[in-house]
């Protein structure tokens, strides 16, 4: 393995928080954290992880001797500081380690998990010689069978020639809700595994998509909302954005904790239409209502082609949410 010695340096621009970071078998360092290492600290396993976070103030190793960090274990999303107050850290260009190449265990937890590549059901519709592979319902990663549903899944607003349709992008099955229309039928609608009408108060959310059908198009929201406007983009600019400048989404989505990417966003900002992953967490006590998939109230539907949509109605640790994030990405 190649060794790396970082010689001790200052260290600048360190932000405390509150509490300490517990030492596990893996290691996350959420928003605003600092992770202080010594001598004593046991080292990161060849199977374990160190997960930091963007704005991760800082990862400082104070001691006489040497202190190993496998490079290769270290899963970071955005910009992080790894600082030497004294002794010397050494850094192993080590191989990553399998660590997320299946589900994480908390993906279980998940109150309705829809993947494009498993559990499409679809139909064809053919209108005025034209042949679309419209989606009929899209069913959750975990059901065993389609005859008797255990979990909700998500159903064509309407049998259109319009709805959703399963297609390839990027060499990945992906479900289109087409461009941007006042056209309903371009939306998903939750039901229950009963097939009644189901709404999720939901506490994270995360859901993987594709850029933009164009740059400049406004787009319905993903997490949608048949009677409010969760995450609307802003009809003003035109542009792709979470939540609208103007205050007419849903307050309660203002309040969430944003993360494009695995990195920290400003919802209110255009969005790069690069970025493929969204992730966001309610704060404590709160919930934010989703029945639907890109409905923006009664108003219009469709601008997206999404990969993944996983809900949870139940909270999840900082690390729990960092190895779906490693996951997804």
């Amino acid at each position: 393995m190649n060794k790396i010695a970082i010689m001790p340096k200052a260290v600048a621009g360190i932000i405390a928080c509150a509490g300490s970071v517990l030492l596990a078998d893996d290691i996350a360092v959420g928003k605003w954290g600092r992770l202080a290492i010594d001598d004593a600290t046991p080292g990161i396993g060849e199977n374990d992880a160190l997960y930091l976070r963007k704005e991760a103030a800082s990862i400082s190793y104070a001691g006489l001797g040497l202190w190993t960090l496998p490079l290769g274990n270290v899963i970071a999303f955005g910009d992080s500081e790894i600082a030497v107050r004294s002794g010397t850290l050494v850094v192993e260009n080590s191989a990553t380690p399998d660590l997320v190449a299946n589900p994480p265990a908390e993906l279980q937890k998940a109150a309705i998990w829809l993947d494009a590549e498993k559990n499409v059901g679809v139909h064809e519709i053919v209108n005025n010689g034209t042949s679309y592979n419209c989606v009929k319902c899209w069913y959750d990663v975990r059901e065993t069978t389609l005859e008797n549903p255990q979990y909700g899944y998500a159903q064509a607003y309407a049998e259109s020639h319009r709805s959703p349709v399963l297609e390839k992008y990027d060499d990945k099955d992906c479900v289109s809700l087409r461009a941007y229309s006042s056209n309903l039928e371009r939306a998903l609608l939750y039901k229950a595994a009963d097939g009644s009408s189901a709404s999720y108060d939901v506490r994270h959310a995360f859901f993987v998509r594709s850029p933009s059908f164009s740059n400049d198009m406004q787009n319905a929201p993903v997490l949608g909302n048949s009677s409010g406007h969760n995450f609307s983009s802003d009809a003003s600019s035109a542009k792709l954005r979470m939540l609208a400048a103007n205050g007419e989404s849903n307050p309660i989505a203002y309040s969430c904790e944003y993360l494009l990417d695995g990195i920290y966003g400003d919802p209110t900002a255009d969005i790069d239409p690069q970025v493929h992953l969204h992730e966001f967490t309610l704060p404590p006590n709160r919930t934010l209502p989703v029945d639907s998939v890109g409905l923006d109230g009664k108003r219009s539907a469709g601008g997206h082609r999404i990969y993944e949509i996983i809900l949870f109605t139940e909270p999840l640790s900082v690390l729990e949410r960092i190895r779906i994030t490693a996951y997804l990405k």
